[in-house]
């Protein structure tokens, strides 16, 4: 496999934000079988319906068994008090959140090389419930690569899937709190959830407050590469910045702009991306460094040497949004009163 086919899947992979089975009760109205047949008592609050991806969804209790493809995925569900009900997970790219730290180091892996489990191993936690990041990456293997599974090949096992982000959609912090909330129902956590998304829109409220009236810092966010350079265009509004990229530029995937297009937008600070435990054997953050200065040393961002290392999956769950927002928007402006994230 190429280098550059490598870093899509890796890119593609993580980024950010379920059809009726007999396991949960099919849609014409069943009532909620076990894989095994046991009826279960009903729950309160249920049978949820919705719909993922044009795919219409009922369930007529909480799954039990929940295995996520992803960092992001499982890192939602632990925040979602599931600990006890993960059975797996795979695909881990940086340190899990703080909070969740101790729950994330007790979960089985699938797949020790960090990408998504092959079809045995998932097969063999024998989940109900699978929760991916991209449905594109997920549950298709269009591109050549992804998840185990399609969606439809897990309904014919009677296990339920959830995309955070389908195919055709675009991420935001609307799309990333309908999902949450969604999750939330499925797992009979909607008032938690819902606590979370009004405890978030108040921090990004406050930063908001704090940020008000500065001007926006040209920020590059900078993954890999020594020309052209490989980049996201991840929207920095909330935290008081502009990507240096438009969001229509730099083709896919991941974007990429030319060195001399850079230098001419000169970037004031730079956020340095890396993939974590997805590919142990690329550059560290301080030969990143190196390169950048090697590579763009007349923006005002090399000479200043303004750099903040961020995690790959930054801004990709609601606490992590919270917590990103303001570690990126106490860098862009030192001189606003924000407080630690």
């Amino acid at each position: 496999m190429s280098s550059s086919i490598k870093l899509q899947r890796r890119l593609l992979g993580a980024v950010l934000v379920l059809p009726v089975v007999a396991a949960f009760g099919c849609g014409n109205g069943s009532s909620a079988q076990s894989k095994t047949g046991t009826a279960r008592a009903s729950v309160p609050g249920f049978p949820v319906e919705l719909v993922n991806c044009g795919r219409t969804l009922r369930f007529d209790v909480p799954p039990q068994r929940l295995a996520a493809l992803d960092q992001i995925s499982v890192e939602l569900l632990l925040h979602l008090g599931q600990g006890d009900a993960v059975v797996a997970t795979a695909n881990q790219s940086d340190p899990p959140f703080p909070t969740i730290a101790a729950r994330f180091a007790a979960l089985q892996r699938l797949n020790p090389s960090q990408n998504y489990p092959t079809a045995e191993a998932l097969a063999a936690a024998n989940p109900d419930f699978v929760i991916g990041n991209l449905e594109l990456l997920s549950f298709s293997r269009a591109a050549g690569f992804g998840g185990p599974f399609t969606r439809d090949e897990l309904a014919a096992r009677q296990i339920a899937s959830f995309a955070l982000q389908c195919q055709g959609e675009t991420a935001s912090v609307e799309l990333l709190f309908q999902r949450y909330l969604e999750l939330g129902r499925i797992l009979g956590r909607q008032a938690e959830a819902q606590r979370t998304i009004d405890e978030v829109s108040a921090s990004l409220s406050a930063t908001a407050v704090a940020l008000a009236g500065a001007a926006p810092v040209r920020t590059l966010i900078y993954i890999d590469g020594l020309g052209p350079v490989q980049t996201l265009r991840t929207s920095l509004a909330l935290a008081g910045g502009v990507n240096l990229i438009g969001a229509n530029e730099g083709g896919c995937c991941p974007p990429a702009m030319p060195l001399e297009v850079i230098a001419r937008r000169d970037p004031e600070a730079i956020l340095i991306s890396s993939f974590g435990a997805l590919d142990p054997a690329a550059p560290t953050v301080a030969e990143k460094e190196a390169a950048l200065g090697s590579l763009l040393p007349t923006t005002s961002a090399v000479r200043r040497k303004r750099y903040l290392a961020v995690d790959f999956i930054m801004f990709s769950t609601p606490q992590r949004l919270a917590r990103d927002v303001r570690l990126i928007g106490r860098f862009l402006h030192p001189e606003r009163p924000l407080p630690p994230p």
